[in-house]
């Protein structure tokens, strides 16, 4: 006899940590901050204690192409496991179709369970529209908006709930079919190798034609007429084939299959070693070096001033972001020329993950011909890391 260990625990466990997950990293803070959000008045992304402001953009950007490399590598590799196994859409999806399993067990009148299961659908829909908004507004923010009347708020809260509740309810697995373009791009990245859930047609004469794999299938497909984009590698039907051969004694007929199994090959090799250089590139620009910053620029006015005694002052501000979670105090000096001085304080403090800017004037004194224009080096010391910054400077 062959045991019948089934898929769909295992899915359903990654799925309600998937949404565990999701709901409750907006409450999970870092150094007083929120552990990840966009912080939109600020235009800073906040990550895992350190924020990145738009300055560093950049560095988002490259995690967003190094993660599209990573789903792509993957998908060559395990084909439509995202869908099947990780796509929040299917999450919603199987955490519905939980609740109406549940619901059957107290065996309802139809009308009643319906107007249950649909209720409990947009309570759904409205909490995980809250969720995509709490990674933009920390959640008692959020509320607070609500309560007091924010139009804005309201509106996206309401607009992303109808439109979870109308792909995730109304339309379901449809979309997964005929809508999704994550569908139409297994044509061109599929191989021989890739994992696919298929029918053995070697043993087709075993096949006991009751034909479950197909009623079983949520996208409405039948898993014996060959591999198609409907197919989301859900496994419902390798769990259902399992339950009826298991009967007889033989193996299932429809299973997980590498095709070819050469599941390392040339083109997993190649893509591996792209992505590991591209991860290490953008963790050496996302996490090495100062997790401060500072930009020089002149003030407006005259590019030099003389005093009485002939000493030339250049004016400047100069601006410190700190990146941290934590309040922390900076000093400024300048260095390469010891004709320049820094005048007035060289001290300053910025607060958490904040910004702050100060007037900072350069003097060159009298006589000032050695030093008359050139280059001032701005350097900033905070923590035992410093960071410096030219400018130009004017004389006669």
């Amino acid at each position: 006899m062959h045991a019948r260990r089934h898929f769909k625990p295992w899915r359903r466990a990654f799925y309600l940590l998937q949404a565990s997950v999701m709901i409750g990293l907006p409450f999970l803070r870092v150094g007083g901050e929120s552990a990840l959000r966009f912080d939109i008045p600020a235009l800073r992304l906040l990550f895992f204690g350190r924020a990145l402001f738009i300055e560093d953009f950049f560095l988002f950007l490259l995690a967003m192409l190094l993660f599209v490399m990573i789903f792509v590598f993957l998908t060559i590799l395990l084909g439509r496991v995202w869908c099947g196994w990780f796509c929040p859409q299917s999450a919603i999806i199987e955490l519905q179709t939980m609740f109406r399993g549940a619901l059957r067990r107290f065996r309802l009148p139809d009308n009643i369970a319906n107007i249950a299961f649909h209720a409990s659908a947009i309570a759904l829909s409205m909490l995980i529209s809250a969720t995509l908004i709490w990674y933009f507004l920390p959640p008692a923010e959020m509320l607070e908006m609500l309560v007091s009347g924010s139009p804005l708020v309201r509106g996206f809260w309401i607009v992303q709930a109808a439109l979870v509740y109308l792909m995730a309810t109304l339309w379901g697995r449809r979309f997964c079919r005929y809508v999704c373009p994550y569908a139409r791009m297994q044509g061109a990245l599929f191989d021989n190798s890739t994992l696919r859930i298929e029918f053995d047609e070697n043993r087709r004469d075993e096949c006991l034609n009751c034909g479950l794999c197909a009623k079983v299938c949520p996208t409405g497909i039948d898993i014996r007429d060959g591999l198609q984009t409907g197919c989301v590698a859900c496994a419902e039907c390798v769990d259902a084939c399992r339950d009826m051969t298991g009967k007889r004694g033989i193996a299932p007929l429809v299973r997980y299959s590498f095709g070819a199994r050469l599941f390392i090959r040339p083109q997993s090799i190649i893509s591996a070693i792209a992505i590991a250089a591209f991860a290490a590139l953008f963790g050496a620009l996302a996490f090495s070096g100062p997790d401060f910053d500072m930009t020089v620029s002149r003030t407006p006015g005259p590019l030099f001033a003389l005093t009485a005694d002939g000493s030339v002052i250049n004016h400047y501000r100069v601006s410190v972001r700190n990146k941290t979670g934590v309040e922390r105090e900076f000093r400024l000096s300048i260095a390469g020329n010891n004709r320049l001085a820094l005048a007035g304080n060289n001290t300053l403090t910025v607060g958490p993950n904040g910004f702050n800017a100060v007037h900072a004037a350069v003097v060159c004194a009298s006589p000032c011909k050695a030093a008359a224009s050139g280059q001032v080096v701005f350097v900033l010391n905070g923590g035992g890391e410093a960071i410096s910054r030219e400018a130009a400077f004017f004389g006669q």
